[in-house]
């Protein structure tokens, strides 16, 4: 940006829009510029849950946001892979532990309501931040004006759009997309157990997807407690739906093999259809996409608000070095494309692998659970890919060589 540049808008209330407005904020304090946050009150509250890898939390952790979200949170030391599809070639049980990289945690998991609660607190005690509720209808990119369905007008040198799969931003800047959809849907619920977990997170693969218990924070009612998301057939989904939460907490418990002993479910489900989507440029003209407005893919090994807050570091970082608006565009958009592409492909290709009957391909999957089974080597390695991102594995040599240590 240059010096008389120093305005941004953030489009979006969601987690990734609230740390990307907090981050940018942050970034531009030194130069004296200004945040507007455009964040409509939700129409309803958000069960999910959000797993912050290590990048994410030390990124709040900095930002002076992470105090409040750490007594919200639920550390994941161990992420637990189990293949119970009972196909004819079925993969090994892999464990990932942090200590074996000398991490605390892969990273906490967060109640989404709770921490958007708590992030828009630490943003309204910004001096340079201001916080509208209100929905974004209109982008006028030659003026520089973006109107608001309560009649206000932003003005502002570059558009941040954290405005979700279905971006209007997005759409504004005329920026295309390639989508896909998958006969999956995810079924979602939080539930107590009489067993701790431990920081024990267990991802079951099955033939419809994974099912996936998480840690969760105690609670003064419920002192172990776990979310769960359980990807299904929308006909299978629409069946759970129906059932009554006796029977589901007795189908948990079940899947679990009673490894957390007895399952009460403590909220009703809800279910979202699984798709993808890429935008096939990151920015245009004075618009950045993060987020789902920029990348959507299957909730599959932590990496979608992950992916998100990647997006909003590259930008952070940019807008620190006072650059022109297009030439922030033209970087980020040229900054993001390895990562996004490498991550959205990689679990692209393993939630259609639980999908597949093809024989190689659960063959192939098997052999590379079970090298990481055996190999403490490739399996450090894999961890520092995963809390790095491919840059970690392709340009840090000090630090590959580090996890390559038996």
């Amino acid at each position: 940006m240059t010096e008389g540049s120093k305005t941004v808008a953030v489009v979006g209330g969601g987690l990734v829009g609230l740390v990307g407005a907090l981050a940018i904020a942050d970034a531009l304090k030194k130069s004296g510029g200004d945040v507007t946050l455009v964040a409509p009150t939700p129409a309803s509250v958000d069960r999910r849950t959000t797993a912050m890898l290590m990048p994410s939390v030390n990124l709040l952790r900095r930002l002076g946001a992470w105090g409040s979200l750490a007594e919200a949170s639920a550390a994941l030391r161990v992420m637990r892979i189990v293949d119970t599809s009972g196909r004819l070639v079925t993969a090994p049980t892999v464990e990932f532990r942090s200590s074996e990289i000398n991490e605390e945690a892969f990273g906490y998991n967060v109640p989404n309501d709770q921490a958007a609660e708590l992030l828009r607190g630490t943003l309204e005690k910004q001096t340079n931040v201001t916080i509208i509720n209100a929905h974004a209808v209109l982008l006028d990119k030659v003026a520089g004006r973006l109107a608001l369905d309560n009649g206000a007008i932003v003005e502002a040198d570059l558009y941040v759009a954290a405005d979700g799969r279905d971006s209007l931003l997005r759409t504004e800047a005329d920026i295309p997309t390639r989508q896909w959809s998958y006969p999956q849907t995810a079924v979602i619920t939080t539930f107590a157990h009489t067993l701790p977990h431990a920081g024990v997170s267990t991802e079951l693969h099955t033939r419809t997807g994974p099912f996936t218990q998480v840690p969760l924070p105690s609670r003064d009612d419920a002192k172990n407690r776990s979310s769960l998301v359980w990807v299904v057939s929308p006909r299978d989904a629409d069946d759970l739906m129906q059932r009554d939460r006796g029977w589901l907490a007795q189908e948990i418990e079940n899947r679990l093999q009673s490894s957390l002993g007895k399952v009460t479910v403590e909220s009703d489900l809800q279910q979202f259809s699984l798709s993808g989507m890429t935008a096939r440029r990151f920015a245009a003209d004075n618009v950045v996409l993060v987020g789902e407005a920029a990348h959507v893919m299957p909730p599959i090994g932590a990496q979608g608000f992950n992916l998100g807050v990647g997006d909003i570091k590259t930008l952070a970082e940019l807008l620190s070095k006072k650059i022109p608006a297009d030439q922030i565009c033209v970087q980020y958009d040229r900054n993001r494309h390895a990562e996004v592409l490498t991550k959205t492909a990689g679990i692209d290709l393993l939630n259609r692998s639980l999908l597949s009957g093809f024989l190689p391909l659960h063959l192939g999957r098997s052999l590379a659970l079970g090298a990481l089974c055996e190999n403490s080597s490739l399996r450090k390695l894999v961890m520092s890919g995963l809390m790095r991102g491919p840059a970690g594995l392709l340009s840090r040599g000090k630090d590959r060589q580090e996890a390559l240590r038996s």
